[in-house]
Parts: structure tokens; sequence; C-alpha cells
């Protein structure tokens, strides 16, 4: 059973539905907050894949896990996927979605790793630098990684800026080391 095939083919499935019913930036959302549940509950996959819980059990589940109630369109979106016994594939079909909805409206995510954390101006400099250079929105993702010293990485696709002083260094030791030593 190829994953990848069933979980693309469900999103193309949910994103045609939600587009039909105008919910497709409603899902994108949702799917997005579901997707970081995912990564943080285990318990979420072993109730999922549970073959006592019930169905609607099942279904419930991801209602009361939202904090807000979830749309028409993803709930009946997770219905058929449990119907259908895919729970296992769901998390795949949400990233699959999230790729789609992403392709479809020209986004692009990145991710800012710098030293310390850095004021929103400078932010929204390297955003719109990256929407002009891309033609693509650009949405940034920050984190803070106190071991870089100073400077920033910055990834989008294939795109990687490190300027960080832990790489700089790091550069500096391996051309160094690698020279043999000569003496006069």
């Amino acid at each position: 059973m190829d994953t990848g095939l069933i979980s693309r083919r469900y999103a193309k499935a949910l994103a045609r539905y939600a587009a039909e019913r105008n919910e497709d930036a409603t899902v994108y959302g949702e799917i997005q907050q579901m997707s970081k549940l995912f990564r943080q509950e285990r318990l979420l996959h072993e109730a999922l894949q549970s073959p006592v819980l019930p169905v609607e059990e099942k279904i419930s589940a991801f209602s009361h896990l939202s904090p807000a109630p979830l749309s028409k369109s993803l709930l009946d979106f997770i219905r058929l996927v449990i119907r259908h016994h895919r729970e296992s594939c769901l998390y795949l079909m949400f990233f699959s979605f999230m790729e789609l909805y992403r392709e479809r409206h020209n986004i692009k995510e990145a991710e800012l790793v710098t030293a310390s954390p850095v004021a929103g101006e400078v932010e929204e400099n390297l955003r719109r630098k990256m929407q002009e250079w891309s033609g693509c929105t650009v949405n940034i993702t920050r984190k803070v990684n106190p071991a870089l010293i100073g400077g920033f990485i910055f990834r989008m696709d294939d795109t990687l800026i490190d300027t960080s002083l832990a790489s700089q260094l790091r550069l500096l030791k391996s051309r160094l080391g690698n020279e043999p030593i000569r003496k006069i």
C-alpha cells in the first residue's frame, strides 16, 4: 500500500470539496492546528488506530480537540477517512493538503533561526525581500537557537542562507585544520 499515493488522492478530494464550499482557507487553518496536535500528542495516534474505539467517538474526538467548531468540509472528510479505515494515513493526508493549498495559492514556508529574538521589522524586511525575489507569499516561522552565537539561518525550499557565527567558525576550523604545518 502506497501511503503517499493514498494521502495525495484524499488530499486532492478534500481540496476540491472545500473549494466547492468556499471553505478551503478555513480548512487550511484547521489542518495546520490539527497537524500540530498530531506532532505533539502520541495518544491521538493511538486513539485513532484503536480497533476498540467506535467510529463516532473517533470523529467526536476531533471536534473536541479543536478550540473552535470544525468546518463542515473537514468534519465530512474526517468522517470519510475514518469510515474507510484510513486513519493511519490521516497525518499524511493533512500534510498533502497543506502542500496542495500552498501550491494553488502561491505560498512558501520559510524558517528563520537566530541566536536571540529579533524585532518584527527585521522579519518583515526579510519577508518583503524574499517575496520580491520569489514572487510568492512567504510565511516565516521564527526560532531561537543560542548555539548560533550570532547571525541567522534562513531556509525556504532549496534556499539556505547561513550567516551564523557558529558556521563561520566551523568553516574556519576546517580550513585551518586541513592545511599541513610547514616548518621553516
